[in-house]
């Protein structure tokens, strides 16, 4: 009986990701609009396995799952992508117990401000629409196409220079940064992103091949260069996360825009009257400001009505 097995997946449970992944070679993006509800329910009901098959799917190894009220699964080839979003506040409830088990460190963490969005009459070009509709289509045309026995993906090797650049980049910048922070919090992070950038790597590349700008039949240097730039980025953020997380300095809580204001404002007699158009200048109105003030008293104290001073930080 043929059975749908769409591509992408949103309000499945895990045991049905699992069955989807078995009966498909094309992979399966799986949307999850928060994190923190599939995180907590892993493990519920079988003590753990959810997570540690997820690992396992990340490393892209051959994967069985056995459930007492189902067949057994088999997944050869496992190609899954997770994305989704989570509240910073509650990352650390959400990963208790389970930031040693690494996985925290695979998941490319982007944390930003989103900036209000405004409405403009401008629509996006119509030509820009349809050359992304076609490069996704010809994309997942070649997702079928491109198998050798309708089961096993294709390879695609590096060119010869751009497997020197990515010798270059892990012998002599990555190599030093693990080497860094071998003490730190996020050194297992650092430690998975050599294979991102290869993934990535790859990504671009059909991504060109898409929009008709290159072959798909080996890595350019091109795409490594853009790769590297892009995992230098994602280095970034997993730093930024882990101090987030694990500094006990208050400082390292505040998003960028916050922590411009602070710079901004002296160290007494901050006023919101005297000091509001400047954070106005820096991104935050005015009615933030007066909140950012009284509510972060790790940072401030309140010596008069509507009148602050900087806490000493060590």
């Amino acid at each position: 009986m043929p059975r749908y097995t769409p591509i992408i997946a949103g309000d499945i449970t895990i045991e049905e990701l699992y069955s989807l992944l078995s009966r498909t070679n094309r992979g399966v993006l799986y949307y999850v609009d928060e994190l923190a509800g599939l995180i907590k329910n892993m493990g519920r009901y079988n003590s753990g396995s959810d997570m540690e098959s997820l690992l396992s799917l990340w490393s892209g190894s051959p994967s069985s799952v056995m459930r007492k009220t189902s067949d057994p699964l088999v997944i050869g080839a496992p190609v899954l992508s997770l994305i989704g979003t989570i509240q910073p506040k509650i990352l650390p409830s959400v990963f208790k117990d389970k930031q040693d088990n690494g996985f925290m460190d695979r998941i490319i963490w982007i944390m930003r401000e989103e900036p209000v969005t405004l409405w403009y009459e401008e629509d996006i070009d119509a030509h820009l629409v349809a050359r992304y509709s076609d490069a996704v289509k010809r994309l997942y045309a070649l997702t079928s196409a491109g198998l050798k026995d309708g089961s096993t993906p294709r390879e695609i090797e590096l060119t010869p220079e751009a497997r020197q650049l990515v010798m270059e980049w892990h012998n002599n910048d990555h190599a030093s940064e693990l080497e860094a922070a071998s003490d730190e919090t996020y050194a297992g992070a650092l430690g998975k992103m050599d294979i991102i950038m290869l993934r990535c790597a790859l990504i671009i590349q059909c991504i060109y091949w898409g929009y008709g700008e290159a072959d798909n039949e080996a890595v350019s240097v091109r795409a490594v260069q853009n790769a590297i730039i892009l995992t230098d980025y994602f280095k970034r953020q997993a730093i930024e996360l882990h101090r987030y997380l694990y500094s006990g300095n208050p400082l390292d809580k505040l998003t960028e825009k916050q922590r411009r204001v602070y710079d901004a404002l002296p160290n007494r007699l901050i006023t919101i009257d005297r000091y509001a158009s400047k954070a106005e200048e820096l991104g935050m109105n005015r009615n933030v400001f007066k909140k950012f003030l009284a509510n972060n008293k790790l940072l401030f104290v309140r010596e008069d009505r509507g009148m602050y001073a900087k806490k000493l930080i060590e």
